[in-house]
């Protein structure tokens, strides 16, 4: 006995009607099989010996002539001019990668340009509105006589540029600041003072005390300055008797000793700027190389301080002149 489907053919294009898809019946009922995930790799935290070892060897240190002679440079300078320099002599596979690295600094540099204008730009807008506020919080003092919660900066001290889209505060940032200028103005007027008196009794220590005091009174906000380029104040003080000049000099030094820092402290760059233009001629006439110079020996000694050329004159020297800021 056969069954019916023994009597049908088998052949190419024809297998047995069992091993046939049913109609109605998936033959991969489990569905396609999904692809093994591919494990990508993860940089791990912090560093590692490889990348200490690259690090170490691109900030090496290599020594290449030069035409002034060698010096030493970092290997990845060494690499850059060596890559130049095949590419001076003509090599196309170096004046194609070094000339594709030169265009993408060209764009990088114009983005950071760009990057570091906005953030100036930005900076500045918030400089002016502090600047406002500042000049709304003091302006509340005739009205309620009450000092406002953050005086510094003052609105005066900060100086503006709009035109450069530039600014710089010239006295205390903060409350932390406060007591340094505080200690400069002390100093200042303890060497006015000073100064004073030995115009009034005539001694030739006059210049020196008339340079530490333009050096202090440089130090200070301009609204803490003494403003009259003819030093009329140190006039005004001269004609005063000497034991009241004595008296009044030795209030300023003990506050001045009262608030005196432990260092200096690095005024701006601008502040510095100016105190130097004012000093240096000054300085050198009495043996001073530098501000700098000056500053070291005055922090040391004080009001001990020794001169490398003591004054002989009797008058201020006829290089002193006050910079306007």
């Amino acid at each position: 006995m056969s069954a019916d489907w023994d009597d049908e053919p088998v052949g190419y294009k024809a297998p047995p009607r069992w091993t046939q898809f049913q109609k109605g019946r998936s033959g991969n009922p489990r569905g396609r099989p999904k692809k093994a995930k591919s494990v990508k790799a993860v940089a791990p935290e912090g560093s590692s010996l490889l990348d200490d070892a690259l690090r170490e060897e691109r900030d090496r240190l290599v020594k290449v002539s030069l035409a002034g002679g060698s010096r030493e440079i970092r290997m990845y300078e060494a690499i850059v001019r060596k890559l130049a320099a095949l590419a001076a002599h003509g090599d196309t596979h170096a004046v194609k990668l070094i000339m594709g690295h030169w265009s993408g600094l060209e764009l990088r540099d114009a983005a950071r340009k760009l990057a570091q204008e906005e953030l100036d730009e930005r900076i500045f807008k918030s400089v002016v509105a502090l600047k406002a506020q500042q000049e709304k919080n003091w302006a509340a003092i005739e009205k309620t006589g009450e000092s406002p919660a953050h005086p510094s900066p003052h609105p005066d001290d900060i100086i503006l540029d709009h035109s450069a889209k530039r600014w710089r505060v010239r006295g205390p940032i903060d409350g932390e600041d406060v007591p340094y200028y505080e200690y400069c103005r002390a100093e200042r007027d303890s060497m006015l003072v000073a100064a004073a008196l030995a115009l009034n009794t005539n001694k030739p220590s006059y210049p020196v005390f008339y340079v530490c005091y333009l050096f202090w009174d440089t130090r200070l906000p301009k609204r803490w300055q003494v403003r009259d380029p003819s030093d009329a104040e140190l006039l005004v003080l001269a004609l005063r008797s000497a034991k009241e000049l004595r008296t009044l000099r030795d209030q300023y030094t003990a506050r001045a000793d009262q608030l005196r820092p432990k260092s200096f402290g690095q005024p701006d760059k601008e502040t510095y700027r100016v105190v130097n233009s004012a000093m240096k001629p000054l300085l050198n006439h009495y043996g001073f190389r530098s501000l700098a110079q000056f500053e070291r020996a005055y922090e040391l000694q004080g009001d001990a301080l020794v001169w490398p050329k003591a004054p002989k004159d009797r008058g201020a020297p006829a290089a002193i002149s006050r910079p306007r800021s």
